[in-house]
């Protein structure tokens, strides 16, 4: 819309007639303040000047007053136009300019251009306010909705809740998360289903090697040629033999496991000295420094973490010298040991990443310590030593006690 500071560049608010009326009356009012002898003078000014006017009319002089030719001029250039709209005061300023205006055209331009902006900032924030009313009904509804839902609803029936009134970003997280935890249960599952088969298998195995030693043993006592005996005895050592072979896998595989937990609380013990608020929360930045005690902490914890994933932490869990189950104890600080990879997050305080590699540490040790309970006596070792050696607390032995093949000796701590 022409404000009143730009209403000149249209002419005026008056039109070059009522310009004209305008003029002769403040000339009037001024005729009427003059005394006889100055208002006698004036006459003879305006006769001559009326007299002036028509012969150059006559001669087809254009002597019309500069003001009033120019507000003519300008009211026509904006005839046609809806000079209250912003495209209709640019088409106005090109005509101004074309038509010579160019002091017109530039002040106008000005005025276009500080309109367009206002009109852009008022329309974001229209959308702004459009958003935030949208959002607030969409809460609003979206409360309302869950509150309605009964009580041990799913998760999936939140989740369609979620996606008619949710915000998208909202949904989308929940959506990824509903799948992440559905492939974690199902991968749960299908571990426990193999695990299951696995046992299935062993114990299918341990009754064929019963039930084929018991008959070779049968056989063995009611032989009585010397060479057939010794062919027994031969397929009782060899089935001995297998049998161990694969208790010495086990506690290879459990020595491995215990030798990893012991190298993850060396790294702990490494990680927590570097720990100080230089290094951590607003000192985290220090994390990218190369050589900086930062940078060490940095490389300490994602070694901790790697070590904290979910394969790192089955092949503990499946490390048994005897083929079983670690125990409850082992099976919880393994447990503990996985929900604890998010708390290493260098950007929390001191304090609280401290106590947490200690929390780490901790679990660690334990599970340490439920695991060494299961390997042979000789194989047993306190965290950090160098060499395998002896512990000095006595097993419970079973009947009989057991040896590996190269003469170990262990028991089974039920």
């Amino acid at each position: 819309m022409a404000t009143a500071a730009l209403s000149g560049l249209f002419g005026g608010n008056l039109t070059p007639e009522e310009q004209q009326m305008q003029m002769t009356e403040a000339r009037a009012a001024q005729f009427a303040k003059l005394d006889p002898s100055q208002q006698l003078a004036f006459m003879g000014y305006k006769a001559g000047a009326n007299l002036g006017q028509g012969l150059a009319q006559a001669a087809g002089v254009d002597i019309q007053d500069p003001a009033i030719k120019r507000a003519t001029q300008l009211r026509q250039l904006a005839q046609d136009l809806d000079v209250t709209t912003t495209n209709g005061l640019a088409q106005y300023a090109q005509r101004l300019q074309q038509a010579g205006f160019n002091a017109e055209a530039a002040q106008l331009g000005q005025a276009i251009t500080a309109r367009r902006q206002q009109e852009t900032q008022s329309a974001l924030t229209a959308m702004k306010t459009s958003r935030e009313l949208q959002a607030y009904s969409r809460e609003d509804k979206l409360q309302a909705e869950l509150a309605a839902l009964p009580e041990g609803a799913t998760e999936e029936d939140i989740l369609k809740v979620m996606r008619v009134y949710g915000d998208p970003k909202t949904v989308a997280a929940g959506l990824e998360r509903s799948a992440v935890k559905k492939a974690e249960i199902e991968a749960k599952a299908q571990l426990e289903r193999e695990k299951a088969q696995l046992r299935a298998d062993e114990k299918e195995r341990d009754r064929a090697f019963k039930e084929e030693m018991i008959r070779l043993q049968a056989s063995l006592r009611q032989s009585n040629s010397d060479v057939q005996r010794q062919l027994i005895q031969t397929r009782i050592d060899a089935l001995n033999d297998k049998k161990q072979e694969k208790i010495d896998k086990q506690i290879a595989a459990a020595e491995s496991a215990v030798g990893a937990a012991d190298r993850i609380i060396g790294k702990v013990d490494e990680a927590i000295p570097l720990v100080s608020n230089f290094t951590t929360g607003f000192g985290s930045v220090t994390t990218y420094i190369p050589g900086t005690p930062g940078a060490n902490l940095r490389a300490t914890i994602e070694t901790i973490k790697a070590n904290l994933g979910f394969d790192r932490l089955q092949q503990m869990r499946d490390a048994s010298p005897t083929g079983g189950a670690l125990g409850q104890v082992a099976v919880k600080e393994l447990d503990a040991l996985q929900a604890s990879v998010s708390s290493l997050d260098l950007n929390q305080s001191s304090e609280r990443l401290r106590n947490n590699l200690e929390q780490i540490k901790t679990h660690y040790s334990r599970w340490r310590q439920a695991a060494t309970g299961k390997l042979p006596e000789e194989k047993r070792t306190e965290p950090g030593a160098g060499a395998l050696t002896p512990s000095t607390a006595p097993a419970t032995p079973t009947a009989g006690g057991r040896q590996t093949s190269k003469g170990t000796k262990y028991t089974i701590i039920e």
